[in-house]
């Protein structure tokens, strides 16, 4: 009689434990599918919004023309900054060859009014004295 209660309750176990796996299964598909319908519109909706702004941005806010309009201006005045920006440079360098060009005359007129006493005015070197 043991073993029967013993067979009895083991069937017993064996059955509610298929059971409770069935139920698991079951609510682990329902989980799943709710998941898999979710990342499906989730998809489908940044699709819809992906294209309505694309279309919203080419229709409303960005103009081909006004762009387009943006660019040649953008490229005129690059050209005239480019122009500015040498004439500028041409006239610094101007005005650096001036002031080197005045430091050595102020250099030579020093040298000269420090040394003028080696030059004598007096004496007259005679033309043959080159032959």
């Amino acid at each position: 009689m043991l073993r029967r209660w013993n067979r009895a309750a083991t069937d017993i176990q064996r059955l509610y434990r298929g059971h409770l796996g069935r139920v698991r299964f079951k609510l682990k598909q329902i989980e799943v599918g709710k998941e898999n319908r979710l990342a499906f519109f989730d998809a489908k909706a940044t699709a819809i919004q992906r294209v309505y702004r694309g279309f919203h941005s080419r229709k409303y806010v960005h103009s081909f023309y006004d762009r387009k309009r943006f660019i040649v201006q953008s490229l005129g005045v690059g050209d005239m900054v480019r122009k500015d920006v040498h004439c500028y440079n041409l006239e610094l360098r101007h005005q650096e060859l001036e002031n080197v060009v005045d430091r050595v005359k102020g250099h030579i007129q020093n040298y000269w009014l420090a040394n003028h006493h080696l030059v004598c005015f007096l004496v007259v070197i005679s033309p043959q004295f080159y032959l």
